[in-house]
Parts: structure tokens; C-alpha cells; sequence
């Protein structure tokens, strides 16, 4: 096996070198779940976080050298957080506030992160944000668009930026199971749908 931690190990990324693997871990113990770092087939694995928060969602950057993940809160009341990470050295900073969410992605130039937010006090479900982050870690945060705004399990997840960078793939979800892909143009802001299967994705 690549990992023998004693955790459940979920969410794996491959730097873009394909040397290491980011990945999240649960422990046995506390049920705390973190990020961790681990070169293929070489060492041991490398605990990148130690936070009672959950961290969710590794991605890595273009270069290699910083890792974006989400940080849920442990109350639907309180903020979430996207956060960087440098690696390997594990210098740990906020970009900008997020709430729950599923799927997070980085730009083909570095500059751009985006994220799919749940507020559950306001029930908006699938909500994309935006951020653009500096060299330094700085961030300007901006809304992209509302895309959803329903009072159930639905809405826009798992964003995946094109090659280009002009724009995003998202699941569109109806449902838990009752999935499509749509392509959002950001310069228009535009959706157009790809599939029409209305399956699990």
C-alpha cells in the first residue's frame, strides 16, 4: 500500500511533479481528521496539520509548492476557512473565510482558487467563490456568482478549472444522485450544460 497509517486515509492529490501525495487522514483515536504529506513509495508519511477543525480538500499549486485545502468549522454557525500551506515546510495561512464545502481548485498561473461553499444558516447550497492569491499568500476573496440558492441538497460542487483558465467544469447536483456537468464561462459568467445523464457523479 502507498499509506500504512492506522487512519482513514481519504482525498488524495499528486504534487505536480508526481513525487508526493497530499492526502487527509482520520485518527483512530481522536476522530481528528488532518492533512498529510508523503513521498511515493519513499518514507514515512508527514503530518501536515494538527487542528481539532476538519481539513478537507488538498490541491496542490502549479509550481509545487503550497497545498490549498478547506477548513470546516465545527459549528454550522462559525466560519470555515481556505486555507495554504506551504510544503514542505507546513507554514500555515488563512486566504479568505468559506463555509463548508466540497471540491477545491487552483488556477493553471497560481493566481486564482476556487471553492464550492455551503451556509447552512442561510441554506444556500453549492455557492463557487473565488480568491486571488499573491505569491505571498495574500488574498483579495471575491464572489464569482451565485449560482444556487435552495433550501435543499443541491447546488454547484467539485470545480475544475480548464487548461486555459477561462473556465470552470462543475457537478451540478439536483441531488445526491441526480448529477450533470456544467462548463461556466468567467468572463460571462455564463453556464452551459455538458451532460444530460442525471446520474451519480
Amino acid at each position: 500500500p502507498l499509506v500504512t497509517l492506522s487512519g482513514i486515509e481519504k482525498q488524495p492529490a499528486f504534487s505536480p511533479d508526481g513525487r508526493w501525495i497530499a492526502f487527509t487522514s482520520t485518527d483512530d483515536e481522536t476522530s481528528q481528521v488532518d492533512l498529510y504529506l508523503k513521498k511515493v513509495n519513499e518514507g514515512e508519511a508527514i503530518r501536515l496539520t494538527n487542528d481539532p477543525r476538519i481539513d478537507s480538500w488538498p490541491v496542490w499549486s502549479p509550481n509545487g509548492k503550497r497545498i490549498a485545502f478547506l477548513r470546516s468549522p465545527l459549528l454550522p454557525t462559525q466560519p470555515g476557512s481556505l486555507m495554504i500551506i506551504t510544503v514542505p515546510g507546513g507554514v500555515e495561512q488563512e486566504v479568505a473565510q468559506i463555509q463548508e464545502g466540497h471540491g477545491l481548485d487552483w488556477s493553471p498561473d497560481g493566481k486564482q482558487l476556487v471553492g464550492s461553499e455551503n451556509r447552512m444558516p442561510e441554506r444556500i447550497c453549492g455557492r463557487l467563490l473565488l480568491s486571488r492569491v499573491e505569491e505571498d499568500g495574500r488574498s483579495e476573496a471575491h464572489r464569482v456568482a451565485r449560482l444556487t440558492d435552495v433550501p435543499r441538497i443541491n447546488g454547484h460542487h467539485f470545480p475544475k478549472f480548464s487548461p486555459d483558465g477561462k473556465s470552470l467544469v462543475i457537478v451540478q447536483s439536483a441531488s445526491n444522485v441526480d448529477n450533470d456537468l456544467v462548463l461556466l464561462d468567467l468572463a460571462t459568467q455564463q453556464l452551459r450544460q455538458i451532460t444530460q445523464d442525471r446520474s451519480e457523479i
